[in-house]
């Protein structure tokens, strides 16, 4: 009886151990990711990787429907720019570049219904069909003040050079929003870290 009784408090010590790591570890993974969006918050300036300088600011969007940090120096494309960028398809509703236009962030509002719920499914989907035709490099999804975050990277082909992209998809009130950070593979290893912030910046108002 007595073993019994021992064995039983053992299991129960471990037991009790396990869960304490458990959430432990839970917390420790939510305080380090508060620590990044508060980092992410503040930092309004960084280096390319050969140490050219980006100034940031945020900009909102539909109204303040969300926020994103963009460079200051990154200027709006005209309709003559932009149909030339996008000749096969539609183009976005903004779309910022630098002054030799070979580094964009371009972002869309559409009309088309997304439920939250969907973006992860839709992702999938997104990433299958480029995987068809491009190179993916990598694709995931987070959590984001409620918002499911859809992100992929892929090298992409333009008529004189490749093209490294990467992607955001979320939904808004139940619609769907694509924000687009791409630069020719040349500059890939210069900005796609700070290709990166931009797409991480993303912030929706408190009280939505």
């Amino acid at each position: 009886m007595k073993k019994t009784i021992i064995i039983i408090s053992i299991i129960l010590v471990i037991a009790i151990v396990a869960t304490s790591l458990i959430v432990q570890n839970y917390f420790n993974k939510k305080t380090e990711e508060l620590k990044k969006e508060e980092e992410i918050l503040n930092t309004f300036d960084l280096t390319t990787k050969s140490g050219k300088a980006v100034e940031l600011e945020y900009m909102n969007f539909e109204n303040g429907e969300f926020y994103l940090k963009l460079p200051k120096e990154f200027k709006q494309m005209d309709e003559k720019i932009l149909k030339k960028k996008y000749v096969n398809e539609n183009p976005p509703t903004f779309a910022y570049t630098n002054k030799e236009t070979t580094v964009n962030i371009a972002i869309s509002i559409t009309n088309t219904q997304m439920k939250n719920e969907a973006i992860e499914t839709f992702l999938e989907t997104m990433k299958a069909q480029l995987g068809a035709q491009y190179e993916v490099i990598d694709s995931n999804t987070k959590e984001k003040e409620e918002h499911t975050i859809g992100q992929i990277q892929f090298i992409s082909k333009a008529a004189d050079t490749d093209i490294y992209n990467h992607m955001m998809i979320f939904s808004c009130n139940d619609k769907f929003r694509v924000v687009s950070f791409n630069c020719t593979k040349e500059l890939q290893e210069e900005w796609q870290e700070v290709g990166a912030f931009i797409i991480n910046s993303l912030m929706f108002p408190q009280d939505e």
